[in-house]
């Protein structure tokens, strides 16, 4: 975007709609290869940072999935993605399930869970990600890969406070 055009009007120019929609529209990007199905987006914990990533990505005509388990998984299940953004209700589809393997295997999975919970859970993760999975985490705090290509003697340094073990950064 050029000076003076914000991120709102340039979501306009390259995509027709506003940035924001409470109705679903067509996907964004050229079409998949005729041979290729759409892809899918997988949002592990659909908390609040990932009910809002998974709502917006499902409002724009991606295909969601998500992961989540109790009350959150119910809700999903039965009223899709519902994301309240002042006066308006945004809601879009979502196949949700509590088991990794039931989800298959996602083009993106976003890791929208809190950063105490992901060394237990990463390892369950691996029915999700494939050759050409793009992990995308959208947490808070230092990450497992904080040193990874740093260079000198903090290259490859693993944080064992946020990685016990090593489990994560083997699991993703």
């Amino acid at each position: 975007a050029g000076p003076g055009v914000d991120r709102r009007t340039r979501a306009r120019e390259l995509t027709g709609r506003p940035a924001v929609s409470s109705q679903p529209g067509p996907p964004v990007g050229p079409p998949p290869p005729p041979n290729e199905s759409p892809p899918t987006v997988c949002v592990v914990g659909a908390g609040a940072v990932g009910t809002m990533i998974g709502a917006m990505v499902s409002a724009s005509g991606v295909r969601t999935t998500a992961l989540a388990r109790g009350r959150t998984l119910d809700s999903l299940r039965h009223n899709g993605w519902r994301l309240r953004q002042g006066e308006r209700l945004l809601t879009a589809p979502v196949l949700a399930g509590s088991d990794p393997a039931g989800l298959g295997v996602a083009d993106v999975v976003v890791l929208a869970v809190k950063a105490q919970s992901l060394p237990g859970l990463a390892p369950g993760l691996a029915p999700l990600i494939g050759d050409r999975t793009v992990v995308v985490p959208a947490m808070n705090g230092v990450p497992w890969w904080f040193c990874d290509g740093l260079g000198g003697p903090a290259d490859g340094l693993r944080l064992s406070s946020v990685d016990p073990g090593g489990g994560v950064a083997a699991a993703l």
